[in-house]
């Protein structure tokens, strides 16, 4: 399906120039240099007369469809087995999540909180970099596929890095170490799953307004 996405004229809004060569389309519900939460840009494919291609606007939304469906519930039993304190926010994320215009016309893009968003591209990230809109508290997921040779996920400040073949489930904490790809042959998918920084300070400042206790009678 992605391939066909691509085919049609993909365009990515986020720029990745930092860590890769090659565009990434990031799709899901963010919380950009605003303060209401989004759905992502890129699901919002235009013309170059600014018109709205409905196709390919329909397609990523089946393709988050699919996401939710054969991947996500392997990433939430992960988070509540493993990452005890990333599933707990799960329900504080959500209910910002629900807050995104357009989500309840599109719930493919809701992730349920676990992650709020992915980023999916053709290739690697070669170059060695931070993820700074990631929390640096919580784990990102990533999740590979394709017929390749190499794209070892590489973190020099841990002395090295780990082979990454399809069925795997990757975690790492993206926003506090530094991290890259390694070379490679073939046709290979990639596809990053994490929470919003700002999504959830967003998410956890709304929640603490809401508890503020009753001020104490004079």
């Amino acid at each position: 399906m992605f391939q066909k996405i691509v085919r049609l004229g993909l365009t990515c809004h986020q720029g990745t120039q930092n860590r890769s060569a090659s565009e990434a389309v990031h799709l899901g519900v963010w919380q950009p240099y605003r303060k209401q939460p989004c759905i992502a840009t890129d699901a919002w494919q235009k013309g170059s007369e600014g018109n709205v291609r409905a196709e390919l606007c329909g397609l990523l939304h089946e393709l988050c469809g699919y996401f939710k469906e054969h991947f996500l519930p392997r990433i939430e039993a992960i988070a509540r087995r493993h990452m005890p304190e990333q599933y707990a926010m799960k329900d504080i994320v959500h209910k910002r999540i629900l807050q995104a215009k357009y989500i309840k016309k599109y719930p493919n893009y809701d992730f349920g909180g676990v992650v709020s968003m992915i980023a999916i591209k053709f290739g690697s990230s070669e170059k060695l970099h931070v993820d700074w809109f990631d929390s640096q508290h919580l784990w990102t997921f990533l999740l590979v596929s394709g017929d390749f040779q190499g794209a070892d996920f590489q973190i020099p400040q841990c002395g090295g890095g780990v082979r990454f073949i399809p069925t795997m489930v990757l975690a790492a904490k993206t926003r506090v170490v530094l991290h890259c790809n390694t070379p490679h042959v073939g046709d290979r998918l990639g596809i990053t799953c994490f929470l919003h920084g700002p999504l959830l300070y967003g998410a956890l400042k709304s929640a603490t307004t809401l508890c503020e206790p009753e001020p104490l009678p004079n």
